[in-house]
């Protein structure tokens, strides 16, 4: 279970103590968490399924299926193809480093459209 909750964080570039903060429980409690030494409290494990967008079985490592509910607007397939591709290539190869800062680039781009 630790190690989902890992995966999903790193996969959105957070460090530890940046997502400890978006969850609100200390980075100390969510590294034992992530390290198996600690076991997740059911409002935590609700808490970071939420905030991750899966089950909190998937999250339990109780399921493979990440979401049930698909939401209808959600056609990113469709309508942005290649950025996809290029996001799973990015997902693949860049460092822990470059992920960090392709994010931060994605969100000045939101922040200079939201301007507008």
């Amino acid at each position: 279970m630790g190690n989902r909750v890992a995966e999903l964080r790193v996969n959105l570039g957070l460090t530890q103590k940046e997502f400890a903060k978006k969850v609100n429980i200390n980075d100390s409690v969510l590294s034992r968490i992530e390290s198996g030494n600690r076991p997740i409290k059911d409002d935590e494990a609700i808490t970071m399924a939420r905030y991750f967008n899966v089950t909190t079985d998937y999250l339990l490592g109780n399921s493979n299926v990440k979401n049930t509910s698909v939401k209808k607007d959600d056609n990113l397939e469709e309508e942005f193809p290649e950025g996809l591709k290029m996001l799973r290539r990015a997902n693949k190869e860049l460092t822990e480093e470059g992920k960090k800062k392709m994010l931060e680039m994605a969100q000045l781009f939101i922040d200079s459209l939201e301007k507008k």
